[in-house]
């Protein structure tokens, strides 16, 4: 069952699966890093941000498994939300 917000298509199939390529394309770290443009960042992906708890924390802090699924199921639902969005411009 999907969860508050999402739609039905949107599982946790479907984001597992995606997720696990997205490791294996983009890469995973568990603890705080410069991206390829110096900016921090840990995860998959994820850029850190002020509102984040990891935001000042020095390169190599480690960050639960838990933090980075969470992070990353939120930075999904921004980018499907967005491509949604920009479908009905």
């Amino acid at each position: 069952m999907a969860a508050a917000g999402e739609s039905e298509w949107f599982n946790d199939v479907l984001l597992n699966n995606l997720k696990e390529q997205l490791k294996v394309d983009e890469g995973y770290r568990d603890h705080v890093y410069l991206d390829s443009e110096d900016l921090p960042t840990f995860g998959i992906g994820h850029l850190i941000t002020k509102s984040d708890p990891e935001y000042g924390k020095p390169v190599g802090t480690k960050v639960d498994e838990g933090r980075i699924d969470t992070v990353f199921r939120q930075d999904i639902q921004v980018i499907f939300k967005y491509k949604y969005i920009i479908s009905l411009s």
